[in-house]
């Protein structure tokens, strides 16, 4: 993939997926950190392996930072996590086989019930914001100038499947959504209507 394209694919919201590293073991893990299970949090413990002024600095602290790519990491003994997977272990005693979810969207919300395993394909559809260049600010929807109507229609399998003329870009955003459910199952996610659509976007294709 030439840099080109991966800037391209950033821009869109979508990053390369490369190979993860393999984590320390569950026991290795639990003797580091304990978990939050209300808030999914990954605390520092006491350890015996590193300094006083370490273990004062860091110990009953929040691990890791949160990247620019909204996910957080952390380093255990100069290597780096995903937070993410490393509370999968700690709960499950197993390395995820496939990428985990979040079922929310919120790459930072770590409870255990909000993360779920995904193929490529499945986590990328679990995105609901609108692409880029929309200017309905409503993923799948946009102003038919003709007919002063909000159009519909979503991509399946290669094609554009035509969804309905609507009068409201709320109402056009719900029928993407449940086509959007009807097709993509449990990884499409909960549809939020805006408040507002701004009128100097009508008669611009999203």
């Amino acid at each position: 993939m030439n840099s080109t394209f991966d800037s391209m694919m950033k821009a869109m919201g979508f990053h390369r997926v490369t190979k993860a590293i393999s984590l320390p073991s569950q026991e290795r893990l639990i003797e580091v950190f304990d978990v939050i299970p209300e808030s999914g949090d990954l605390i520092w413990k006491s350890r015996a392996d590193v300094g006083a002024l370490w273990n004062a600095k860091n110990a009953g602290k929040i691990a890791g930072h949160v990247r620019k790519d909204g996910y957080r990491t952390v380093a255990i003994n100069g290597v780096s996590y995903y937070v993410h997977r490393i509370i999968w272990k700690m709960v499950y005693g197993t390395d995820p086989q496939e990428l985990i979810d979040h079922v929310d969207q919120n790459k930072t919300n770590n409870r255990i019930s909000n993360l779920r395993l995904a193929s490529s394909s499945e986590n990328a559809l679990n995105v609901s914001s609108a692409h880029i260049d929309s200017k309905s600010g409503i993923r799948g929807v946009y102003f038919n100038k003709r007919n002063s109507k909000w159009v519909a229609s979503i991509a399946t399998n290669g094609n554009r499947r035509f969804l309905g003329h609507f009068d409201t870009a709320e109402a056009a955003g719900y029928a993407y959504e449940d086509a959007r459910k009807e097709i993509h199952g449990k990884f499409s996610p909960i549809y939020v209507a805006p408040t507002f659509v701004c009128e100097e976007f009508k008669g611009e294709k999203s």
